[in-house]
This record gives C-alpha cells, structure tokens and sequence, in this order.
C-alpha cells in the first residue's frame, strides 16, 4: 500500500465558513495517515498569491517525506 503525504491548507479569508469547515477539513487530514491541518492566518482565499511561502513550505515538507519517510512529523 502506497504512503501518502497530505497537508490540509486554508486559509482565514472567511470566518464563518472556516467555522463551518474546519470540523470537515481537520476530518479530511485524519484520512490519510499522518496528515496534517495548517491555516493560513494572512491569506483569504488565493493562499498561493498571499502567503506563497507557505504552499512553498507545504509543498518541500511533502517532497522530503516522500524521500526520507522519517522526516515527516505529525505535529503541523
């Protein structure tokens, strides 16, 4: 069975819908082992254009992983 690496990104953009969602979203990292939940606390909702960094950053974590399986930690 092959080893998934997830990261749940969102952002803060609406509160009322991250309210209703993040029960749905933290459900959605539970799925695959190991994932993990970030928030994006200066983004709306282009994440990739507010805080680039941050999808940069999700998107090294998920290629180490898949490299090296030990350096992925659960902790977001």
């Amino acid at each position: 069975m092959p080893i998934f690496r997830l990261i749940i990104l969102i952002s803060l953009g609406l509160l009322t819908l991250r309210e209703l969602s993040s029960a749905a979203q933290n459900a959605l990292a539970t799925l695959a082992p190991n994932g993990k939940h970030k928030i994006a606390t200066k983004s709306s909702h282009y994440i990739q254009v507010q805080e680039p960094q941050v999808v940069i950053d999700a998107i090294k974590q998920v290629v180490e992983a898949v490299r090296n399986p030990s350096a992925w930690k659960t902790a977001p």
